[in-house]
């Protein structure tokens, strides 16, 4: 019976041998597919950044498209601003001519009424 058990120390003594390269092994391969799984996170990650990208551009070039639009219509309105600067500047000239015009008939017309009245106060005092 003593071989019985000798030998059961020698299956116990290869067991204890096995089991630190068994635990080293079990320990890089769960490392393996830790790794794995983070390489496959990354390059998920990637390939949705690349996406992500990709959209962005499109957008980018859409607003690009609509500022030139609004650049443009902002000329076209500058443009035509700059034409009723003008023509009020214009406007106010010919109101100003018209006011001096004005002003100048009103005053040949007191001094035609008030040429009257002296012609007629006159003929009143000569006839007197």
């Amino acid at each position: 019976m003593k071989k019985k058990v000798v030998g059961a120390k020698k299956t116990q003594k290869k067991a204890q041998k096995n089991a630190p390269q068994k635990y080293a092994s079990t320990e890089r391969d769960q490392f393996v597919v830790v790794l794995e799984h983070i390489h496959a996170d990354f390059k998920m990650f990637g390939e949705s950044l690349q996406t992500t990208r990709e959209v962005l551009e499109g957008r980018f070039d859409q607003v690009e498209v609509r500022l030139d639009r609004v650049e443009t219509r902002l000329d076209s309105i500058e443009a035509r601003l700059a034409e009723h600067d003008t023509r009020l500047a214009q406007l106010e000239l010919a109101i100003n001519e018209l006011v001096k015009e004005l002003r100048d008939d009103t005053k040949q017309r007191q001094i035609d009424a008030l040429t009257i009245r002296v012609s007629t106060l006159e003929a009143l005092l000569l006839k007197k």
